[in-house]
């Protein structure tokens, strides 16, 4: 998720300027062909880093869940496979209503009804539509047509742009893509508050570390090695 961020934040996407005019000379039209080009691979580009975005978001979001789970599932739960299956196997609602049931370390109830968490489920359902390709017309439209006969008549509009990289652009949701970040975010923060204090310190400590050390015999999660890494050999040479 963050290496497609910061794709997205190095294109430096400006729709308003980056737009391609409408050739309207012979002179136009020599420009617009490789310009045009050039502009559309970049946003295809875009809408790739929005459509992966906007599949992970809810991932990494749930996979936090089950990070929770994981590392503070009650030992009587976590002792018996069927019952540790269960829990993480719940749908994700159910699994974030009872985290204070089945975990160490929460002071409080999740309350699913808050914002974060109305809003994290609302993205959740959007990713399923576009990864299982539901089809709602309502959310699929892109614009209304009439027609006078076999006369198209539009009630707006549209030129190129408008009609391929726009809609592209549209689908993908590319306008609300950092806003979505947010809400993975604020959900995160919204369960962690819900801990004792020293115990969200240390699941944040363990999120920020890229690999982890687990130790079979006793069940703990620990940190092995540092971020920073180096290699070297002896090298021999003759006195």
């Amino acid at each position: 998720v963050q290496q497609h961020m910061k794709k997205l934040d190095d294109l430096n996407l400006n729709p308003a300027k980056d737009k391609v005019p409408q050739p309207t000379s012979t002179e136009d039209m020599n420009e617009f062909g490789k310009r045009w080009t050039e502009v559309s691979d970049k946003y295809s580009y875009a809408v790739g880093l929005s459509f992966g975005l906007r599949s992970m978001l809810p991932v990494l979001a749930e996979s936090f869940v089950n990070l929770v789970l994981f590392l503070l599932c009650k030992p009587e739960i976590k002792s018996n496979e069927r019952l540790f299956q269960n829990a993480l196997r719940q749908p994700i609602d159910i699994r974030v209503q009872s985290l204070h049931l089945n975990c160490m370390g929460f002071e409080s109830v999740v309350d699913y009804s808050s914002d974060e968490c109305k809003k994290f489920h609302t993205l959740m359902n959007e990713r399923n539509d576009l990864l299982h390709g539901n089809v709602e017309v309502n959310k699929l439209s892109i614009g209304d047509v009439y027609f006078n006969g076999n006369v198209p008549l539009f009630v707006e509009y549209e030129d190129f742009w408008d009609k391929s990289i726009g809609v592209s652009m549209q689908s993908v949701k590319f306008n609300t893509i950092k806003t979505d970040r947010q809400v993975v975010d604020d959900f995160i923060k919204c369960i962690l508050t819900k801990m004792n204090s020293q115990i969200s310190k240390q699941l944040e400590d363990i999120m920020d570390k890229g690999q982890l050390g687990f130790n079979k015999k006793t069940g703990r999660v620990g940190v092995l090695f540092p971020e920073h890494m180096a290699d070297f050999r002896v090298a021999f040479t003759n006195a």
